[in-house]
């Protein structure tokens, strides 16, 4: 693995030439998840409470709607490729506006009796497969439209700052939520449901207005996409192995691609794909084993500190603010300071720390009285110090990696990534009935596995998706 510093560069960061662009960018993605957060913690609540369904088939009409939901990457990366980001961005959001509307109309035709029932059900059905499909098409072109706002250069900055402002804005929903929570009350989940609906709608306003980038068009987009874009490693660096034209540099490359690559038939065809891209691959199973010790705190911690250790009850809410409150203020500087770290040095900090908190949490159990709450808590400073490492770094590797002619498409493939931690996270939590330390052993395998990977992917990917240069 490479351990070179990069130089004395400063941390990567904006460009100056699109500041409405990028303020119009980050207001509407701290109103989007402010939504988003606010809605998340009372699906479940909404679907019983006022639609009148039963807490199985609230659940199972939420987990169609996401299997059907996963479908979208493998569709949103050619059409990013052809018609850029800030479009299907857009289409996105009013998608999910739409499946909320579904959503208020289920409750409302849930409040009759024999036939609004089987509408109620099928307007739900309506709402989740929308919102998931939606919620997938966002993620999938998203960080393409980061990056083209970003303009040149690495993108570790612009995506540590987007990610500051969504992890504080989802915390801030998610307290409104967990407010409404011990309402319990019709009136207050239905105005909960259309103010969700509402943020999408001024997310999506916000994006249209505020929000451009440079479109390239016709043959000027099919030269760009021809134009390689990444320079050799190695012989098995992939679809990467070709040389830098002069003319073009890698941020412009990248920059351009995620803009709006509106390709011709024939030069969408020619682009590399990523399915048969090893390094891309593997580096897509790195951002998913390191991303499971996230989501399986998010999924299991409450349920593990509060029936298995018997932890005071604010326990599992003062760890969920610790986390938002470390990642939403200090990723940035996080990125900042090891600006002259090559970015997989800085994922193996991270995913060590991830090992570290998984050792915490493991023998959490032998630590009792008045400090176990403090050692869970340190466990949660270790866990957001390890997410801020890893996370923006790995999504900037896969943004330097991205092939010019496909960016798109590799950015809605990484989708999948963290689809897989998003499904392996339960499985993990239901590791507890077993053995108390099985699923801290899960998630440390994984993060032993990426560490044995990271060094393979250092002399495999392109050199500036290694080194932001």
């Amino acid at each position: 693995m490479a351990h070179t510093a990069v130089g004395t560069e400063k941390a990567p960061t904006w460009s100056r030439e699109n500041n409405t662009s990028r303020w119009g960018l980050l207001l509407a993605l701290a109103i989007d998840n402010f939504g988003s957060g606010l809605f998340l913690l009372l699906v479940l609540v909404y679907s019983v409470q006022v639609v009148g369904l039963s807490v199985g088939l609230a659940g199972t009409l939420l987990f169609l709607g996401t299997l059907i939901g996963l479908g979208a990457p493998l569709i949103v990366g050619t059409v990013v490729d052809r018609f850029g980001p800030r479009r299907v961005v857009i289409t996105s959001q009013l998608i999910q506006a739409v499946g909320m509307m579904l959503y208020l109309l289920a409750g409302t035709a849930g409040s009759g009796a024999g036939s609004g029932r089987g509408t109620a059900v099928a307007l739900a059905v309506g709402g989740a497969v929308l919102v998931a499909a939606g919620t997938q098409t966002f993620y999938s072109s998203l960080f393409s439209l980061i990056a083209a706002v970003a303009g040149d250069g690495p993108k570790d900055g612009p995506f540590a700052h987007v990610d500051m402002i969504r992890s504080a804005a989802f915390g801030l929903g998610a307290l409104l939520a967990a407010a409404l929570l011990t309402l319990l009350d019709t009136p207050a989940l239905r105005i909960a449901v259309a103010v969700d609906a509402l943020t999408f709608v001024l997310a999506a306003g916000l994006l249209w207005r505020l929000v451009h980038v440079t479109t390239a068009r016709g043959g000027q987009a099919s030269a760009a996409a021809q134009a390689p874009a990444h320079p050799a490693i190695s012989d098995e660096a992939g679809p990467h192995a070709t040389d830098l034209a002069p003319s073009t540099t890698t941020s412009d490359a990248s920059t351009a691609a995620a803009s709006a690559p509106a390709l011709s038939d024939a030069t969408a065809a020619a682009a590399p794909r990523p399915w048969r891209d090893r390094p891309f691959l593997v580096l897509l199973v790195v951002i998913a084993l390191t991303g499971l010790a996230t989501d399986v705190h998010l999924v299991g911690f409450s349920v593990w500190a509060l029936e298995r250790l018997h932890a005071p009850a604010w326990v599992p809410g003062a760890s969920i603010a610790l986390l938002t409150g470390i990642t939403s203020t200090s990723t940035a500087l996080v990125v900042r300071w090891t600006s002259r770290w090559t970015r997989t040095r800085t994922v193996a900090a991270g995913t060590v720390l991830i090992l570290a908190w998984c050792a915490m949490c493991a023998v959490a159990p032998s630590v009792g009285g008045r400090w176990q709450p403090v050692w869970l808590l340190a466990s949660t400073v270790v866990l957001a110090v390890s997410s801020m490492l890893v996370g923006v770094r790995v999504m900037a590797m896969a943004e330097a990696s991205a092939p010019l002619a496909a960016h798109g498409r590799y950015m809605a493939t990484v989708q999948y990534g963290f689809n897989a931690t998003a499904l392996l996270a339960p499985l993990l939590v239901g590791l507890f009935a077993v053995a108390l330390w099985l699923p801290w052993a899960g998630v440390a395998l994984g993060c032993a596995g990426a560490l044995l990977l990271l060094p393979w992917l250092a002399r495999r990917l392109p050199a500036h998706a290694v080194r932001a240069q």
